[in-house]
C-alpha cells in the first residue's frame, strides 16, 4: 500500500468574468504507477513515455475541495497486490476554464 496527502487550492482569477465555477472547474489527478522486476523504468522527457509500459496504473481525483481559493487536503491510498520494484507518483493539475487556476502540495 502507498499513501499520499495532498493539498489542493482552485479558484479563478481576478479577470474572470465569474467568481463561481459555472462548469468544468480545474482537477487535480493523482496517479501511480508500478512496474515489477526487470529494467528501471526511464521517462523520455522529449515524449513523456516511459521505456516500458508500468505492470500497474492506477488514477485517482482530488474530490475534497473546499470553497474557492482556500486550501483543502485528501489522503490517497494505492494498493496493489503486484510485486512492485519500482513505483512513479505523478500529480497533475489541470485547468478547463480561462481565467482559473489550480494549486497543490505533497504532505
Amino acid at each position: 500500500m502507498f499513501q499520499v496527502t495532498v493539498w489542493a487550492n482552485r479558484g479563478r482569477l481576478a479577470k474572470a468574468t465569474s467568481a463561481l465555477f459555472t462548469s468544468s472547474p480545474s482537477e487535480v489527478l493523482v496517479q501511480l504507477n508500478g512496474w515489477q522486476a526487470g529494467h528501471l523504468p526511464v521517462l523520455n522527457p522529449k515524449t513523456d513515455n516511459w521505456s516500458r509500459s508500468p505492470n500497474v496504473k492506477v488514477v485517482q481525483v482530488f474530490t475534497d475541495w473546499a470553497e474557492n481559493g482556500e486550501w483543502a487536503s485528501q489522503t490517497f491510498e494505492f494498493v496493489t497486490t503486484k510485486d512492485l520494484q519500482y513505483v512513479s507518483l505523478a500529480i497533475t493539475g489541470v485547468n478547463h476554464k480561462n481565467a482559473s487556476y489550480v494549486a497543490f502540495d505533497v504532505e
